[in-house]
């Protein structure tokens, strides 16, 4: 029985493209792919400025400062049911249930244990 002959012709056209043009080529292509993450990442971040106006929304990093701070010069049982009256004003909100509370813990125990 006969062997198959494979094609190594691929192999061989790599194989006689110089080292220096190779890593130059994975230069190009490492730096167009950063750049599409840039580009991507600045796009994603953009939507809701173009979908929703320049409002600062849930995202305020002065609000999750004030938060934090909070959460530092008080027990926890304060935080979860703190009603801040400074957020949407004139309404207010309860602080402790309706945000997400991972950044505002996390920070917290950092700053507590530092």
């Amino acid at each position: 029985m006969k062997e198959r002959e494979t094609n190594r012709r691929p192999i061989a056209i790599a194989m006689m493209i110089p080292e220096s043009i190779l890593s130059a080529i994975a230069a190009v292509f490492e730096s167009a792919f950063r750049l599409l993450i840039g580009v991507l990442a600045f796009s994603i971040r953009l939507f809701s400025v173009i979908k929703y106006e320049s409002v600062i929304h849930e995202f305020d990093p002065y609000f999750n400062y004030r938060v934090t701070q909070f959460l530092t010069k008080n027990e926890i049982y304060d935080f979860w049911n703190w009603f801040d009256d400074r957020t949407w004003y004139p309404l207010g909100r309860v602080i402790g249930g309706a945000v997400y509370p991972g950044l505002t813990l996390t920070a917290g125990t950092i700053w507590k244990c530092g």
